[in-house]
């Protein structure tokens, strides 16, 4: 096996631990492992780290369980984690943060504790960062602006509070708002308006109240509005008009003069290969 590449085991029905040695016997040359949707359990083997060229690690919608080790972050090509949806706790490791090449990270729905490190918003090469349903409480960090290169945040379903950093609208690659559920308060900000290639905003199940800025209405790049189960109160601006690109608008569950009540669709949190 030592001239393999790529490892494709995903949505199949596997059921065991990994092997402990698993990077240690003729892998030399994997860059690609995809084990998610599958039933494999118990911890993610130490042995990661001997594969030298590994590039994306997928073991997203599994069992897997214990802490995630610290020596992840001798994996130095990474340039893909998706560990979300498993049953990981303990903290997030600050050695995630060595991982200098990472353009996605995934680790939502898990059972985390403890606060996300804060070398996470130093990593300034990610693209997209899924971090929902972690459990994680306190304010939106103003350093979260620091991810210049960002196109999808996902934080929702946390114990989030507090208005949003004004930072996080200097994020102008953002095509992917989503940050329902997580006490959100006050109102969405004008310079919302500088998100100039934000295609989807989630901030429903929040407390944010009204009025909306007429800044919102002028984004060309605008496809889904999620506000529905907030405080908004005030009617519609006849603005909405310009918003050519808006195919869904959910805004029930508020006290906007809307007439009929719009009919709200839950979407599936996460984007991409299995965030």
């Amino acid at each position: 096996m030592s001239l393999v590449e790529s490892i494709f085991l995903h949505d199949n029905s596997l059921s065991s631990l990994l092997p402990k040695d698993i990077c240690r016997h003729n892998l030399g040359r994997v860059k690609v492992v995809y084990l998610y949707w599958n039933k494999l359990y118990g911890d993610i083997p130490l042995s990661f780290e001997h594969c030298p060229q590994l590039q994306s690690v997928a073991l997203s919608y599994n069992y897997f369980g214990g802490q995630v080790p610290r020596e992840i972050g001798n994996i130095t090509l990474l340039k893909e984690l998706y560990l979300g949806h498993n049953n990981f706790s303990g903290d997030i490791p600050n050695e995630i943060g060595y991982l200098h090449n990472l353009e996605i990270l995934s680790i939502g729905s898990n059972k985390f504790s403890g606060p996300l490190p804060t070398q996470i918003w130093n990593m300034t090469t990610l693209r997209e960062l899924y971090i929902y349903d972690i459990s994680l409480s306190g304010n939106i960090p103003k350093e979260i602006g620091c991810l210049n290169k960002l196109e999808t945040l996902s934080m929702n379903s946390n114990k989030l509070s507090g208005p949003l950093p004004i930072q996080i609208w200097n994020i102008t690659t953002l095509r992917v708002l989503d940050l329902h559920n997580i006490s959100l308060t006050g109102v969405i900000p004008k310079e919302i308006h500088d998100l100039e290639n934000l295609q989807r905003l989630d901030m429903s199940i929040n407390e944010v109240s009204s009025p909306l800025p007429p800044t919102i209405f002028n984004m060309s790049s605008l496809e889904i509005i999620l506000l529905s189960s907030n405080k908004l109160s005030e009617a519609l601006p006849k603005e909405i008009g310009n918003m050519k690109a808006l195919q869904e608008l959910f805004l029930d569950n508020n006290a906007l003069n809307v007439g009929p009540p719009f009919k709200w669709r839950p979407e599936i949190s996460g984007n991409g290969l299995v965030g």
